[in-house]
């Protein structure tokens, strides 16, 4: 039985890592601050639900985990709350510059592998249209699937749901963090 640590709901788009951007940088944190700064605009394309991992920083080991963005100001200033959306507030002592990484939840991200399985809560209609990891498209008949059932089909892009509904499941790539949990 495989562990999946990223979980994906299905929706009419691209699972391909390199399709869907994580952006590194560096950031500044102030001490009872529920702000960051993360610099200009190249962070622009961030919003509210994505996630930052602030995973280095000689600060304060503290700081270091996984928080929602709960608003972008300015394009350079990141509100963060905790993954469940209680408010976050930088811990005494924490004042310094820190690594992060920020990237969308939904989708797969240059840190993470292609989905390697699905699950439906509810099936499509008459098929849904996909692209595999092997290139290959493909109609998932819902005939041959039942619901709440994990396949292991490695699928890159959904073209057309077709009414269904569930989540791809795929890990955390080699390449860096997605969640860090504190």
């Amino acid at each position: 039985m495989s562990t999946y640590t990223r979980v994906y709901p299905i929706d009419d788009k691209s699972y391909n890592p390199s399709d869907n951007p994580s952006i590194k940088g560096r950031c500044q944190v102030t001490s009872s601050s529920g702000d960051i700064l993360v610099g200009p605009a190249p962070y622009a394309a961030a919003s509210a639900g994505w996630v930052v991992t602030i995973y280095e920083g000689q600060a304060n080991p503290a700081v270091i985990g996984s928080y929602a963005i709960g608003g972008v100001s300015g394009g350079d200033t990141f509100t963060l709350t905790e993954l469940d959306g209680t408010p976050w507030v930088a811990p005494a002592s924490s004042d310094g510059a820190y690594d992060f990484i920020v990237f969308d939840p939904s989708a797969p991200t240059g840190n993470d592998t292609i989905p390697e399985a699905v699950m439906f809560d509810t099936l499509p209609a008459t098929g849904m249209e996909v692209i595999l990891s092997s290139g290959q498209y493909l109609i998932l008949d819902p005939a041959v699937f039942v619901v709440n059932a994990v396949y292991s089909i490695s699928i890159m892009k959904v073209l057309n749901r077709d009414g269904a509904s569930g989540y791809l499941l795929g890990r955390d790539g080699v390449n860096g963090r997605s969640f860090i949990r504190k």
